[in-house]
Order: C-alpha cells, then sequence, then structure tokens
C-alpha cells in the first residue's frame, strides 16, 4: 500500500481504538460516526490492498468514467475518504511549495489536483484525470478519466488508451495536463509513458528520470513503475510485430 492508503489504515485504526477505549463514556452518535468511519476507512484500504482488487474495486466512489464526474449520494456515502483526501491536498500544498504543474515537455505538463482554471497549464488544456475518487472541479475542452486507486497505475491496456489520446490531443495543439492528487505517483508514471509515446524517451528509466528532474516531487512507488514497464514491454513487442 502507498502513502495515502497507509493513512485511510491508520484513520481506521485510530477511530476503531478509539472507540474500544473511550467509546462507553461517549454519546451513541459519536460512537456511530466513528465506527461509520471505520468502516469506510477499511473498505477502501483493502479495495487499494491488491492489483485484483484496485482492478475490480476501480468504480466503487461512482466516478463516471466519460465525464469524471462523481453523484451527491455516493460523496454523502463515502463522506469520510473524501474529506480525508481533501484535508491531506490541502495541508500538502500549504506546507510544501510545490508547484501546482511543471512542464515535462512540449505540451505535456504533471501536477497536482486542479481546483479552479488557474492551475491549469493553459485554457487550451487536455485533462488525463489518474484517479478514481477526486471531484472534478475544473472543465477543459477534452478530458479523460482513467480510474485508478492513488497506490496503483493504469492496466497496460488502459495506458495504452491513454497514451494514443493524449498524442490525439497534442496534434489538435493542445498542451496535454496529467493529475492525480500531488502529481507524484500514478499520473507521473503516465505522464512517463506519454512521453515515451512522444519520442521523448527511449526506457522507462530515461522516462522517469526526465520526469523526476522536471518535478522533483514524484515519487512512484515499485508497483506503479513495474506496471510503466508492463505497458512499455507489449509496446516494444507490439511496435516490433508490426515491423
Amino acid at each position: 500500500m502507498h502513502r495515502l492508503t497507509y493513512l485511510v489504515g491508520a484513520v481506521a485504526v485510530l477511530a476503531g481504538a478509539s472507540t474500544a477505549v473511550y467509546g462507553p463514556s461517549w454519546p451513541v452518535a459519536m460512537r456511530l460516526a466513528l465506527a461509520y468511519v471505520t468502516l469506510i476507512a477499511i473498505l477502501v484500504a483493502v479495495a487499494a490492498s491488491t492489483r485484483a482488487t484496485a482492478r475490480r474495486c476501480r468504480s466503487m466512489f461512482r466516478k463516471d468514467p466519460a465525464s469524471g464526474s462523481v453523484s451527491w449520494p455516493s460523496i454523502l456515502l463515502l463522506w469520510p475518504y473524501h474529506l480525508c483526501v481533501q484535508v491531506v491536498c490541502m495541508f500538502y500544498r500549504a506546507s510544501s511549495g510545490e508547484n501546482v504543474y511543471d512542464k515535462i515537455a512540449d505540451h505535456l505538463y504533471l501536477g497536482g489536483w486542479p481546483l479552479s482554471a488557474a492551475m491549469l497549464p493553459s485554457p487550451n488544456c487536455a485533462i488525463v484525470d489518474v484517479t478514481n475518487e477526486l471531484l472534478r472541479w475544473v472543465s477543459a475542452p477534452a478530458y479523460l478519466p482513467v480510474l485508478v486507486f492513488e497506490s496503483w497505475a493504469p492496466e497496460p491496456e488502459a495506458m495504452e488508451a491513454v497514451v494514443e489520446w493524449a498524442l490525439a490531443q497534442q496534434a489538435l495543439g493542445r498542451d496535454v495536463f496529467c493529475h492525480c492528487t500531488h502529481g507524484h505517483g500514478r499520473s507521473a508514471v503516465t505522464a512517463a509513458a506519454i512521453l515515451m509515446a512522444m519520442g521523448e524517451a527511449d526506457t522507462v528509466e530515461d522516462a522517469m528520470s526526465k520526469v523526476v528532474k522536471a518535478r522533483p516531487g514524484v515519487k512512484p512507488n515499485y508497483r506503479q513503475v513495474a506496471m510503466l514497464q508492463e505497458w512499455a514491454a507489449r509496446r516494444a513487442t507490439k511496435e516490433h510485430k508490426s515491423t
């Protein structure tokens, strides 16, 4: 599990332990609220714990795979997680001093969750939203939601579709902006894949080196890098067969 998944697990343990130790002296409403927070945290942590569960449960937040919108009933049902994400994102931005986005190459940008149009690289921007949980706050000429848990990356077939979409958007003269929560993990490996497809990097190592150089906070976990390598190997095999 990666950073946010660890945090969600910690929230579940803390809420559950607090309820068990101090709960008998608390009002019933408070105990029920903490029990609900614990339940949601456990459900999300379990869903994101393995590649198989992450793939099977990627739609658990009911994020529309076409528009990127999340229904209000889903937001209300999973409010503990959404609140946790909001707090973590706001705290990190206030304390890190990191750019909202950074330029990786011509017409390719990587960054964190855009909460307003001012956080986009340009008005003529095609957004690749590599999250399954974040709410969409901005409009753009083109928008592609890719449903992925925080601790993982797009599956090879999904990554290939993203790459082809991004290249098509660039051919229209648009900037492509990849984002997740902070622009450090799942969107970073996605940007690296697009960089390779653009011909700006020959290997995964070269692509990741250039992404990290442009955005020093990038730190994908080993699972995300492995999935990027899996995509690159499949693409190389496909290109070899076509020649």
